[in-house]
């Protein structure tokens, strides 16, 4: 752990491979999370008695049982119901499960998924928590910013603005789609529950003129499936409201050259 906080639980990693393990552990205990590692699926069922994972990390090719089946195990288990689960794989076409009950997330096994998508379903889903934010660091950029609600908008302006970012907020999805059409952003961030003009719709109209520029769905619930529909909808990430000052800086540094 980087500091004297003691961690808000314990995250089960199930991968035989050293090198991507470290990633795993890297990423788990960035958000707060003790990290404990071990090779095959029996030895992952054999932990989870004294363990007690918050989340459990697996990779697809376990040399005894395949992730999908281990996610599906827990799935069934009333005991261990709750523990959310993500197993990585290395094809290029993410598999699907054959056991009748899917992981939480199926995420590529590469390294940007793990350090960049693992996080952020960790903090989407709440069982972690963000690292601090360098007060002194600076951020240069321009941040286009849709909320119809006037303290969320409120809040991620002043907030992005005391970093040094030049802060353009709208209250609809519409005037979102009509600024990121005239001006260049490096980065958005779409509240998801705007009216007329929601997120969803916004991200895919701004997709459509051909804009990739990164974008950052910001919505008040909690989903395990949130972050695979913003992925597919265009975004590149996802904050749950209330946000606060670290994650948010955090989250939008990533995208912010």
């Amino acid at each position: 752990m980087s500091d004297d906080t003691p961690p808000k639980g314990t995250a089960l990693i199930a991968e035989p491979s050293r090198s991507v393990s470290a990633f795993i552990v890297e990423t788990v205990e960035r958000q707060g999370l003790q990290a404990q590692v071990v090779d095959s699926a029996a030895e992952a069922v054999a932990a989870l008695p004294y363990s007690h994972p918050r989340l459990m990390v697996c990779t697809h090719a376990l040399p005894d049982l395949d992730g999908f089946g281990l996610a599906a195990g827990l799935r069934a288990s009333e005991r261990h119901a709750n523990i959310y689960s993500v197993v990585l794989s290395a094809n290029a076409v993410l598999p699907r499960s054959e056991h009748g009950s899917s992981p939480d997330l199926v995420l590529p096994k590469t390294r940007d998924a793990i350090l960049n998508d693992l996080g952020d379903f960790i903090s989407l889903v709440g069982v972690g928590r963000s690292p601090a934010w360098n007060a002194e660091r600076r951020l240069s950029a321009s941040v286009l910013v849709a909320d119809d609600d006037r303290v969320t908008r409120t809040v991620l302006q002043r907030t992005l603005q005391s970093a040094g970012v030049d802060v353009t907020a709208v209250d609809d999805g519409r005037a979102a789609v009509r600024a990121a059409s005239k001006q260049s952003f490096e980065l958005i961030l779409l509240d998801i529950e705007m009216p007329t003009v929601n997120g969803w719709r916004a991200i895919q109209r701004i997709r459509h003129m051909g804009n990739d520029t990164p974008a950052i769905a910001v919505t008040g619930h909690r989903a395990s499936d949130l972050l695979h529909r913003a992925h597919e909808a265009g975004f590149d990430s996802v904050l749950v409201k209330p946000v606060d000052r670290d994650t948010l800086l955090s989250r939008c540094a990533r995208y912010i050259s």
